[in-house]
């Protein structure tokens, strides 16, 4: 049930045919087999809410909040701007944005950083943090194209600047569900709600 496409230089495709109980069972159990650092899936027709999720989501919203790797929920609506790395001044964001900016990298793509303040009081301190990002970058001589300061809902704010990018990047929020039951998951709500690709960094 494999077929394996191997190129001059060593690199291959693997096609897989696999038997399971669901695609997403058989997707996250395939995980197991690798591991893999990265999954890729197609964005579903409709995204349920964090709850309504819970009990009925679709193929790519299991494997996005259940897989262990990070997962990128790929859309053909980018408008080739680059990556868009959402950084909070946490360890994890910051984690993710130095995979992302290389990954970037990698691909030729410019990187933008963007931080959000919820309100106006705060936008001294979302301008720091992307000091210290860039700072970061920097350090791992990675050029970053430019920086954004979003004011008002994070989910919001990610997904209106980030529509115009071909990549948005955020950090996964490390909740387990009975807290994401309490707390607003903000990757989980930019996959459904952006129009461009999304990769949730884990």
């Amino acid at each position: 049930n494999k077929v394996e496409y191997r190129n001059e230089g060593g690199r291959s495709i693997v096609l897989k045919l696999k038997t399971a109980p669901d695609p997403a069972s058989g997707i996250l159990d395939q995980y197991e087999l690798g591991p893999y650092n990265l999954m890729i899936m197609g964005a579903p027709s409709r995204w349920r809410g964090e709850i309504r999720s819970f009990f009925d989501a679709g193929v790519t919203q299991k494997v996005a909040m259940l897989a262990p790797c990070s997962v990128m929920v790929a859309r053909a609506n980018g408008h080739g701007r680059g990556h868009l790395i959402c950084v909070d001044g946490t360890k994890k964001s910051f984690e993710s944005m130095r995979r992302d900016a290389v990954l970037a990298q990698h691909c030729g793509d410019p990187i933008t950083l963007f931080a959000v303040a919820r309100q106006k009081g705060e936008i001294t301190m979302a301008e720091r943090v992307l000091e210290k990002a860039k700072a970061m970058l920097a350090k791992m001589e990675i050029e970053v194209a430019g920086t954004e300061v979003g004011v008002g809902n994070p989910t919001e704010q990610i997904v209106k600047v980030g529509n115009d990018y071909s990549v948005i990047a955020v950090a996964d929020s490390g909740k387990t569900w009975p807290r994401r039951f309490v707390v607003k998951n903000i990757s989980f709500n930019v996959m459904g709600a952006a129009n461009t690709s999304v990769l949730k960094i884990r």
